[in-house]
């Protein structure tokens, strides 16, 4: 076989279980959260919102236990720092503290209802997925300028059309450079 036509090595990214930790935690529990939703007692799923916050708590340790950890996974896609430590910290502390209220109003009301529980660890995943996340900060640093866009530039914007408030808004907007400004 000719050397020159050799296929590329395969090269498999890094992946450290360690900057996924406490996403890791946090998905097992949703996991185990919807097994026991199916499983007996049908009417009252109180010890949903125990094992929740248990989950809750693990992510914590888990957290505090990378604390000065500086780790990257999946090519860099995943980042473990003291931002993302923080705001795990922060996300697991508020979610906890929802989970806490949410049990005492369930058992005054008599209703413990099983998604609900779910559905806040899952968005528990979500936050702290994305505190890790290695692109994040090109969110909040953000684009001033699109190349190609100036004063007088012909631009079509295509989307839904809605109202709110009285207004028209466009959902979902799709632009289209035309033309530039000095270019028409």
């Amino acid at each position: 076989m000719n050397p020159t036509l050799a296929a590329p090595a395969l090269v498999a990214p890094v992946i450290s279980f360690q900057a996924i930790g406490p996403v890791l935690v946090l998905a097992i529990t949703a996991l185990a959260l919807l097994v026991l939703d199916l499983l007996p007692p049908r009417d009252r799923k109180e010890h949903l919102g125990v094992v929740g916050l248990a989950g809750i708590v693990g992510s914590l340790v888990v957290s505090l236990y990378l604390w000065g950890a500086d780790e990257r996974a999946f090519k860099g896609m995943v980042i473990l720092d003291g931002f993302a430590i923080f705001f795990n910290l922060v996300i697991g502390f508020g979610v906890g503290l929802v989970l806490l209220q949410s049990l005492d109003y369930a058992r005054r009301q008599g209703a413990g209802s099983g998604e609900f529980y779910i559905l806040v660890i899952l968005a528990a995943v979500g936050m702290t997925l994305m505190a890790g996340a290695g692109d994040l900060i090109v969110v909040f640093l953000g684009r001033r300028q699109v190349a190609g866009i100036e004063p007088g530039a012909f631009v079509t914007a295509t989307g839904m059309v809605g109202e709110r408030g009285g207004r028209l808004e466009i959902l979902n907007p799709d632009y289209e450079l035309l033309s530039t400004a000095g270019h028409a």
